[in-house]
C-alpha cells in the first residue's frame, strides 16, 4: 500500500538545483534507506516530504491526496520525524517530551486525555524507557536521548516514520538495538525512510535503498543489488581497493 509518493520533484535554492526531477512511491511496511554525500539533497528531500518546505515544481501525495491541501495537523497524525538532535533548552521531564508526539491530537491549552496519557505511556514501553520518564532529558546519553525521540514518534500515531541519520552518536551496541527496533517497526506495518552514511548497514538492514547524487536519483532498488562496489565507488567518490574490501565484508 502506497503511503506517501513524490512526482516530479525539483528545487531550487537561488539559482544551484538541489533536487531534480526526484519521483518516488514509499509503501506500508517498506524500510528505506537514503544515501548520499553531504550536499546530495537527503535533508532537503525529508524537509519536502514532511511538508516543511514546498517543492519548486512537482506535487507530494499522502494517501493520494496533495500534501500541499492538509493541515499541519492533520500531516503530524501521519508522518513524524525523528531529527539527529534535539537540544532542549528547557529540562523538560522523559515523560513530558514523549507527550510532545500528542499535540496533533488536542487544542491549544487542553491537558492530556487518558487515550493520550496511555499512547504515551505504550510508547514508552515500547522503548523500554518507562523508568526514565521523570528524568530531565538534557541529562541522557544520546542513545537513551534518540529512544526517547523514538517514542514521542510512536506516541505520534503516525504510520509514516522519517529519520535523519539516526545512528549518529550512537555506540555500536546502541545502533545494533537500533536496527533491531526498525525492522521490527517495519514487520509491524510502519512506513520507515531513514537518511544514512552507512551503505554496510544498509545492506544488512533495511529493504530498500535509494541512493542520492548531485540531487538526482541515480538507483533505487534492493540494498544488495543496489549498493555494488561501483556503485559506492560513484556515489563516494572513493578508491576502488577500497570499495573491494568494504563489499567483502559480510
Amino acid at each position: 500500500m502506497t503511503l506517501l509518493q513524490a512526482r516530479n520533484l525539483r528545487y531550487r535554492r537561488q539559482k544551484t538545483v538541489i533536487l531534480d526531477d526526484i519521483s518516488l512511491s514509499f509503501h506500508q511496511g517498506e524500510l528505506t534507506a537514503l544515501l548520499g554525500i553531504n550536499g546530495a539533497g537527503k535533508s532537503t528531500l525529508l524537509r519536502l516530504l514532511l511538508g516543511l518546505m514546498p517543492p519548486d515544481e512537482g506535487n507530494i501525495f499522502l494517501q493520494n491526496k496533495p500534501l500541499k491541501a492538509i493541515s499541519r495537523k492533520t500531516i503530524a497524525r501521519h508522518i513524524a520525524y525523528v531529527p539527529q538532535e534535539h537540544k532542549a533548552i528547557f529540562p523538560y521531564t522523559v515523560e513530558e517530551v514523549v507527550s510532545l508526539g500528542r499535540l496533533p491530537y488536542i487544542a491549544f491549552g487542553q491537558n492530556l486525555s487518558l487515550s493520550d496519557k496511555q499512547a504515551v505511556k505504550q510508547a514508552l514501553d515500547y522503548l523500554n524507557i518507562a523508568s526514565l520518564s521523570a528524568r530531565p532529558y538534557t541529562e541522557l546519553s544520546g542513545g537513551e536521548r534518540q529512544s526517547v525521540l523514538l517514542a514521542r514518534a510512536l506516541a505520534q500515531g503516525a504510520s509514516i516514520l522519517v529519520l535523519d541519520e539516526p545512528e549518529t552518536g550512537l555506540d555500536f551496541g546502541q545502533q545494533l538495538r537500533l536496527a533491531v527496533l526498525l525492522q521490527r517497526l517495519a514487520d509491524e506495518g510502519y512506513c520507515i525512510v531513514a537518511t544514512t552514511h552507512d551503505p554496510l548497514r544498509a545492506r544488512q538492514i533495511f529493504s530498500r535503498a535509494i541512493l542520492l547524487q548531485q540531487g538526482r536519483i541515480i538507483a533505487d532498488g534492493a540494498p544488495k543489488s543496489v549498493l555494488t562496489r561501483s556503485a559506492i565507488e560513484a556515489l563516494y567518490n572513493i578508491d576502488e581497493n577500497i570499495a573491494l574490501s568494504w563489499e567483502s565484508v559480510e
